[in-house]
């Protein structure tokens, strides 16, 4: 395959895997409007337990279902800690994020655990497929996208996922719709059960966990996210679901743009900032910048 290609490819797949962080942060942010900011903690659990697991000899389903449990505790911990210890949100969300930090290394045994190319989901079905390595990843990240895309759609149009949605609103509203207060521990679970997926598949994309996988990822989350709220505004299920991957994978092809001008990887959080900023000014100078503002107001940014 091209050299272009496959960086595409590869770049594609990436944002696959990520946007289910995107996800994770739309669903905490938007529907129940929890500034949560475990989700660094959550994601390098998610990769930290996958690595583990396979390291072990246990099937990559396995090993990728207790990743996502691993992240739906550490959010069921911080909406705990807010609901029962009067903890403020963020400040939830730091202690969990901290005490994470612990817990990932105490998985890991070490700062750094690779994950044998022989193993994990895109060895495991890739040569079924019989193509490229770049095409097969890529083709098994949207099979799992959509599949995953499409669980959470149902989940939440029915009756529980309205329930969630509308803790989300203020609380006279939630009380006269008979919405229990325990949906915001069911919420931030879903949402750390997401991105700690999103950081499963991310390590088996790049063959290892490390220790700081999830250093700042959440500010990168919030970017995409933004950044697919400027092409899909309307705060409604698909729209969160549409902006999630559309940002991801914007945001991913800009990165991969500047390494291919010769950006180096340490300025890729000055590229995030100008890359959000861009999406702010073209929907000024387009004249939807007061609807862009209404979209971030709905969904809790």
């Amino acid at each position: 395959m091209d050299a272009s290609f496959y960086k595409l490819f590869s770049a594609l797949a990436l944002a696959g895997s990520f946007s289910f962080f995107v996800l994770g942060v739309g669903v905490a942010f938007r529907w129940i409007k929890f500034p949560d900011l475990t989700g660094d903690g959550s994601f390098a659990l998610g990769g930290a337990i996958t690595a583990r697991l396979i390291a072990e000899g246990a099937p990559i389903g396995f090993a990728i279902f207790f990743a996502v449990i691993g992240g739906c505790i550490a959010g069921l911990g911080t909406a705990a800690m807010h609901r029962y210890l009067r903890v403020p949100k963020i400040l939830a969300g730091v202690l969990m994020m901290m005490a994470l930090y612990t817990v990932n290394l105490r998985v890991l045994g070490r700062p750094n655990l690779p994950i044998p190319r022989s193993s994990g989901i895109f060895s495991m079905v890739g040569d079924a497929i019989g193509s490229s390595l770049a095409l097969q990843i890529f083709l098994i990240i949207v099979s799992i996208a959509i599949l995953g895309y499409f669980l959470l759609y149902v989940f939440l149009e029915s009756r529980t996922g309205l329930f969630l949605r509308i803790s989300g609103a203020s609380h006279s509203v939630s009380v006269s719709y008979g919405v229990s207060p325990l949906q915001t521990l069911l919420g931030l679970s879903i949402a750390n059960g997401l991105i700690a997926l999103s950081g499963s598949l991310v390590a088996q994309h790049s063959y290892s966990a490390d220790i700081h996988m999830g250093f700042g990822q959440l500010i990168v989350a919030v970017a995409a996210l933004f950044i697919g709220m400027t092409l899909f505004r309307r705060p409604t299920v698909s729209n969160l679901l549409l902006a999630s991957i559309s940002g991801s994978v914007i945001y991913m092809l800009l990165i991969q743009f500047s390494l291919e001008f010769g950006i180096q990887t340490q300025d890729f959080r000055l590229i995030s900032t100008l890359i959000v900023l861009g999406a702010i000014s073209i929907a000024a100078l387009t004249g939807k910048g007061e609807s862009l503002r209404r979209g971030v107001d709905a969904f809790g940014l």
